[in-house]
């Protein structure tokens, strides 16, 4: 007979904070609304089992839109921003539709 050890172990929730939703992501980018929240959500999955200092998350806006930021970015995407349990900004994600993102540490966040 075999006996399974206990485990305190328990998954960290991450929050997803702000005005915008997953279901703005949907609706807004539609058809391919449902692709894009999903790729939001495991984009924040990621990076949220990557770094341990990542509490919640802000989707900074709904649409797929052209980064200004990186004019090396060739594809649509969706910022995220991720901040720790003190609300200090960790970084900056782009997800994109094909399911891949890039993570850019802020300052503080290094």
């Amino acid at each position: 007979m075999s006996t399974r050890g206990f485990s305190s172990t328990a998954r960290r929730l991450l929050e997803l904070v702000g005005r915008v939703s997953l279901q703005d992501v949907v609706k807004i980018n539609e058809p391919s609304g449902a692709k894009w929240a999903k790729n939001v959500e495991t984009v924040a999955s990621t990076v949220e089992s990557q770094r341990t200092d990542v509490a919640s998350y802000e989707i900074q806006g709904a649409k797929a839109h052209k980064s200004r930021k990186d004019p090396n970015e060739t594809q649509d995407v969706i910022t995220l921003a991720f901040f720790s349990a003190r609300g200090t900004r960790i970084g900056s994600a782009h997800a994109r539709e094909d399911g891949t993102y890039t993570f850019q540490s802020s300052r503080a966040g290094r």
